[in-house]
């Protein structure tokens, strides 16, 4: 029965919005990534927000208003609050060349205050890999090692090799094509670590 389906919530920026692909949040990273794990998706992503973003589009903020701690559903006919049986962040890409001591302040403070532990996944890298996103992948990285979260590096999802089949022509956001490839990717390092 529909009700019997796993819940996912996703967490992040506009990645997980579905910006750049033409499918907006139906056709995300986060939905295909939750589909592919055979969960009905919340996805709630607002663009250009880190986890250092302040203020109503906080990942804190809106964990209890729009995020996991806050998912209802219609169940039977009734709207019926549910924690996810998955919770995943994708946060980071915007800290980038940020504090990171406030990030992981941030993360932590996010941690604590969900209902369901989260999994982080680690910073996206449109165009490879550079210092200032190897600093918040680290930095994510302990704090999923300190909260006892799991930690997803994606660092070698998007190279300067394969980004041209992957990212639209703004050099950030993924194509149709793209958010499909990530959550693919994703939910084979979800399921490899048994987390789903």
């Amino acid at each position: 029965a529909k009700d019997d389906i796993p819940v996912a919530g996703f967490a992040g920026d506009s990645f997980t919005f579905g910006s750049g692909g033409t499918g907006g949040p139906a056709l995300s990273y986060a939905m295909l990534c939750g589909f592919a794990l055979g969960c009905r998706v919340i996805p709630d992503g607002v663009g250009g927000t880190g986890w250092s973003t302040t203020g109503a589009d906080s990942p804190l903020t809106r964990l209890g208003t729009t995020g996991a701690n806050a998912l209802v559903y219609r169940i039977g006919g009734v709207n019926t609050a549910i924690a996810p049986a998955l919770h995943v962040t994708a946060y980071g890409y915007n800290d980038a060349g940020g504090d990171m001591g406030a990030l992981s302040a941030a993360a932590t403070a996010y941690i604590a205050a969900s209902q369901v532990k989260p999994v982080l996944v680690g910073p996206w890298t449109p165009a490879g890999e550079n210092a200032n996103l190897i600093a918040v992948k680290s930095a994510l990285s302990a704090v999923a090692s300190t909260t006892g979260c799991k930690f997803i590096d994606i660092s070698d999802f998007v190279t300067s090799a394969n980004k041209a089949s992957i990212i639209d022509a703004d050099n950030v956001h993924p194509l149709l094509h793209g958010h499909d490839y990530l959550g693919q990717r994703i939910a084979i390092e979800i399921r490899a670590q048994a987390i789903a």
